[in-house]
């Protein structure tokens, strides 16, 4: 059983409170991710990719070892014992394969610790990057899933001798936050100053609230639309949506945390307004941005 609330926070957002798993649990949950058994081609690798971490060419490569483990957790050693199942002790890297079963709609927290780096890909998104040359470090995310399975990749690379290590490490940490589909409508008013195209204070803040939704980064795309109302010349106000929605994207960009969205800004003028021109609420109402999420 479970209750579904709309929560407006400048973006629309579903939370679903389970009615049933409530109280938290020490040690491991029952709705715990479920994973296969990790399956690894091992890569050796040139020796000007060490300050590099991944690139997608490790993949085109000859590997020269596969391997297979139930879990991934090799805890920090020194490089003169050597790696599991590996003969090499620097200059490698494993890319894993598995496929993950949520059992339940829910919020989940992925772990990647390792020295050096390590990624990883939940149906093709990138949702942890403890990436590039580093002593042991702990970088960890999380993310809303819905009840099924997705394929996961996981990379590990040994660039420097001395040490090494990796584990990986996931858990359910309550009720899912999810973006709906319907799109996020807000003032132009709010947004800008009269006639202008750059970001008020209050517009700033509302952005930043939109990045700081961890689902929010891992969408395909999010489509900026600028519109305005009929007041003055037609290609003004054509071309003042279109330098809003682009301000709206450039900031966004900038923030770096959308980097695997696409970001598309475009503009309409007074072509499609909500509501008809004829008073003056309406065209306060049809002074708007509309962020279409994918």
């Amino acid at each position: 059983m479970s209750i579904c609330k709309k929560i407006q926070f400048g973006i629309t957002i579903v939370i679903c409170l389970s009615l049933i798993h409530c109280s938290p649990l020490l040690g491991q949950h029952h709705l715990d991710p479920v994973f296969t058994k990790f399956k690894g081609a091992v890569y050796q690798l040139p020796f000007d990719s060490l300050p590099l971490g991944y690139r997608p060419y490790v993949e085109y490569l000859v590997p020269a070892k596969h391997i297979v483990w139930d879990e991934i957790l090799v805890r920090e050693s020194i490089s003169t014992t050597p790696f599991p199942e590996v003969k090499y002790k620097v200059l490698f890297g494993i890319i894993f394969r598995s496929t993950i079963t949520i059992l339940e709609d829910g919020k989940y927290e992925f772990i990647l610790a390792s020295d050096d780096g390590s990624k990883l890909w939940i149906d093709d998104r990138l949702v942890v990057d403890n990436d590039k040359p580093h002593p042991m470090r702990i970088e960890r995310d999380t993310l809303s899933l819905r009840q099924g399975s997705y394929p996961i990749k996981l990379w590990y690379y040994q660039a420097y001798p001395n040490k090494y290590g990796i584990m990986f490490s996931s858990n359910y940490i309550g009720a899912p936050t999810f973006v709906t589909n319907e799109p996020i409508v807000w003032n132009s008013d709010i947004l800008f100053d009269f006639d202008k195209a750059d970001l008020s204070v209050r517009g700033i803040q509302l952005l930043d609230s939109l990045v700081s939704i961890n689902e929010v980064r891992h969408l395909n795309e999010i489509r900026i639309l600028g519109h305005t109302d009929n007041t003055g010349d037609k290609n003004y106000n054509y071309n003042l949506s279109q330098l809003r929605s682009q301000s709206i994207k450039n900031y966004l960009a900038q923030t770096n945390l959308l980097n695997e969205v696409n970001l598309v800004a475009e503009g309409y003028g007074e072509d499609k307004p909500r509501v008809p021109n004829t008073t003056a609420i309406n065209r306060a109402k049809n002074r708007r941005v509309e962020l279409i999420m994918n």
